[in-house]
């Protein structure tokens, strides 16, 4: 099980961010991006995140903004 988190930058802010669960995505998508940006928008830094697969399963997770 991968234990260490994955890295992004959204709207300028580094994104440390992981899922639970074995065979969980290695890169967010689109949805979670958008999900992310909307957050950060309204002020927040830090969240969960839920993220379904194209063959039906979900994975949760957490996100949170490493620098400002």
């Amino acid at each position: 099980m991968k234990t260490e988190n994955n890295e992004t930058t959204i709207l300028q802010h580094r994104i440390s961010w992981f899922l639970r669960g074995e065979g969980a995505p290695s890169a967010l998508d689109e949805c979670s991006i958008e999900h992310i940006q909307n957050c950060i928008a309204e002020g927040y830094n830090q969240g969960e995140l839920c993220v379904s697969t194209y063959d039906g399963k979900t994975f949760y997770g957490w996100w949170h903004i490493t620098t400002e």
